[in-house]
């Protein structure tokens, strides 16, 4: 017992500084390549690229939750004893340090030599098979896609990253309880929660886009 602990430990530190040390990669890749136009948060188009986030990410959000209500899901497993750090890493290192390696750089690289089409199947691949997970690999690679298209319309990794973090949203919730899937009643609270966001974006888009007009 005391032996498994152990290497718990050991694994869960080695997770992390390899995720430490790959996303310092990536920033750094992605600020090559790019320079710091994906990551620069202009006043005039904050609001607009968070709302763009919440609602291309409350979709996938939605889609993911009915289908898992509908279908059911297989059971995720969960270390309690690492379960924050766990979440922490989910909604917050892995939507910034995987749109900028994988949209903010393979995807950008792929798409100027071979094209976007290319350019999004390649890298949705890659980031299918970099998450192995076998019950998944479908959405994983169609999330990959959609991920790429948002960027190649819109060029701003902030809007993928707010996407990817509803995706990390779905894994929390149905972890919160073992892997038990939501009623229709918490599904409900949930969107209509985002929602909410939405339209509180929205109404500070608009608020700042009058402003600007009127200035």
């Amino acid at each position: 017992m005391l032996y498994n602990n152990c290497f718990l430990r050991g694994y869960v530190i080695v997770r992390f500084l390899s995720g430490a040390l790959f996303y310092l990669l990536a920033f750094y890749l992605t600020i090559k390549l790019n320079g710091k136009t994906g990551f620069v948060l202009k006043p005039n188009n904050l609001f607009n690229k968070i709302r763009l986030g919440i609602l291309f990410g409350g979709g996938i959000f939605a889609v993911r939750l009915f289908y898992v209500k509908l279908f059911g899901a297989s059971q995720l497993s969960v270390d309690s004893e690492f379960y924050l750090l766990q979440v922490l890493f989910v909604l917050f290192f892995a939507p910034i340090v995987e749109e900028m390696f994988f949209r903010g750089y393979v995807y950008r690289r792929l798409s100027d030599e071979m094209g976007w089409l290319c350019g999004m199947i390649l890298s949705s691949y890659l980031f299918m098979m970099v998450h192995h997970s076998a019950d998944n690999l479908l959405p994983l690679f169609l999330i990959g896609c959609f991920f790429a298209v948002i960027y190649e319309k819109t060029k701003s990794i902030i809007i993928c990253s707010i996407c990817h973090f509803f995706v990390g949203i779905h894994y929390v919730i149905l972890n919160m309880n073992s892997g038990v899937i939501p009623s229709w009643t918490m599904i409900g609270i949930f969107m209509a929660i985002v929602l909410a966001c939405y339209i509180v974006s929205h109404i500070l888009y608009e608020k700042q886009r009058y402003q600007s007009i009127t200035k």
